[in-house]
């Protein structure tokens, strides 16, 4: 099989044969990535089949790593520019309480919390005056500890 004989390296970004000049010097180096014998493929060894214009290896490849990735969670699609704004509502906790102290808190005191900054939202109101945050920051931080709350339940 093909790929029994080949590696990628992510120097060169090029797919070399094993035992060639340039794999014998990258391997010191460790600079290459075995290719799978399974359907995986890896998005970099796309990029390069793509390079170097090979049609068929790259569609092949594609489909491959497009079949792989339907299996993984898609992180990527996370508004992460959002999601900064609930990780500095939990710093902000952090700094005025301590370290995950929201840990021991009942549960009922974060539901009363959700609900607040979503009624508070609803009222057109954006963001609380006491933090200076989005409402919806805030919301979305309460559930987040609500759903781990609920995950370390036993009942």
């Amino acid at each position: 099989m093909e790929s029994d004989r080949t590696a990628y390296c992510r120097d060169c970004e090029k797919i070399c044969i094993i035992g060639s000049t340039h794999y014998n010097e990258c391997t010191l180096k460790n600079r290459f990535v075995p290719l799978p014998a399974t359907p995986a493929a890896p998005v970099d060894t796309v990029k390069s089949i793509k390079k170097s214009h090979n049609k068929e290896e790259y569609e092949e490849a594609n489909k491959r790593c497009l079949e792989n990735k339907r299996s993984k969670t898609r992180w990527h699609l996370l508004p992460w520019e959002q999601l900064e704004e609930v990780a500095q509502v939990f710093h902000n906790g952090a700094e005025k309480y301590t370290d995950n102290g929201w840990k021991y808190l009942e549960i009922e005191h974060y539901q009363d919390a959700l609900s607040r900054h979503f009624v508070s939202y609803m009222k057109g109101e954006m963001k609380d005056e006491e933090w200076g945050f989005d409402h919806l920051s805030h919301l979305m931080a309460d559930a987040l500890i609500l759903r781990w709350l609920h995950g370390q339940r036993k009942d």
